[in-house]
């Protein structure tokens, strides 16, 4: 077991998939594409291209703020303490706690177009998602406390 307690800023992304994706692609064929669709016609290709990139940023300004929640794991000899500080998509702000004798498993997945992949698996089958920040270490953590349970 650790003999430590060690913190983890990391990102708490959505259960599904589904949901942030209809929501950003509304957003982006909604709003983006009227925008790109003014500038073209208004000033031009160069400012398309530049409506292009200030709809890109705003959309992942409203993905990192609004869709993914920020999260603080933290690590000890009885478990993991998982507080969301800053809410998401369906992931209100509190506290839980999960025993290590709960997890059943974990994952490590490296993003080639996205973000890295942390998913924990309980034994009553929920799953939580944690992306960018600190995941790295918190996954060596995992890693060094239980190297078995390591989903290949």
């Amino acid at each position: 077991m650790t003999s430590e307690i060690r913190q983890f800023s990391v990102i708490q992304g959505p259960q599904s998939v589904c949901l942030p994706l209809c929501i950003t692609g509304s957003l982006f064929f909604g709003v983006g594409g009227p925008i790109l669709f003014a500038a073209q016609y208004l000033w031009g290709t160069l400012a398309f291209f530049g409506a292009f990139f200030v709809v890109a940023y705003l959309l992942n300004w409203f993905i990192s703020r609004w869709l993914n929640a920020k999260t603080t794991v933290t690590s000890d000899d009885l478990g993991l303490t998982i507080e969301v500080t800053r809410s998401g998509l369906n992931i209100p702000v509190g506290i839980s706690f999960f025993a290590w004798d709960q997890m059943e498993g974990f994952k490590y997945w490296i993003g080639n177009k996205g973000p890295n992949t942390l998913k924990i698996q309980w034994s009553d089958g929920g799953k939580i998602s944690f992306q960018e920040g600190d995941l790295d270490m918190l996954y060596e953590n995992l890693k060094r406390i239980y190297p078995e349970r390591e989903i290949d």
